[in-house]
């Protein structure tokens, strides 16, 4: 008798043990997938567009830095200039729509060709910003703004769109 009732007791363990690992496997993270589009445009004419897509586990930030080292001749010495693009995000579910938590830098430079002996004009961008209420599979648009820069101030514009979806 004893032994059955040991057997029993380790039956109803097991099952409640399984009807957790269940429940936990319910309450997994999402991951999402997030597709990035900066638009670049000068005089209202868009210049080029590129796109980087990160797959994200839910409240785990990821990060992209893409940057390119640029050699620029000025009178007999040279100049190096790294322009740069980096991303880091986070995606949190809130009640049931995705928030996204993101930091965006931007930098690049200006070469006046009709005097390439003046220094290039540096230019930086960068914001952190929360955006909550996004629709999967919905593009929009987190940061519009301006270039900064010489004689060009308002000229070069940078637009950055996100689509989430729900990754694979």
């Amino acid at each position: 008798m004893q032994t059955l009732t040991i057997l029993a007791a380790a039956l109803m363990v097991g099952s409640a043990l399984a009807q957790a690992q269940e429940g936990a496997a319910a309450k997994t993270t999402s991951s999402y997938r997030l597709k990035f589009s900066v638009h670049e445009s000068a005089g209202g004419k868009r210049l080029k567009t590129n796109q980087y897509t990160l797959l994200l586990q839910e409240g785990v930030s990821g990060q992209l830095n893409i940057s390119t080292r640029v050699a620029v001749p000025t009178g007999s010495m040279t100049q190096y200039y790294q322009p740069s693009l980096g991303l880091r995000c986070r995606v949190e579910n809130r009640q049931g729509e995705p928030a996204l938590f993101s930091e965006i830098t931007l930098s690049g430079l200006e070469v006046n060709a009709a005097e390439p002996d003046q220094a290039p004009i540096v230019r930086d961008l960068r914001s952190t910003l929360e955006s909550s209420g996004i629709t999967l599979g919905k593009p929009v648009t987190i940061l519009s703004a301006d270039e900064p820069g010489g004689q060009h101030w308002g000229q070069h514009h940078i637009d950055v769109e996100v689509v989430v979806t729900l990754g694979q």
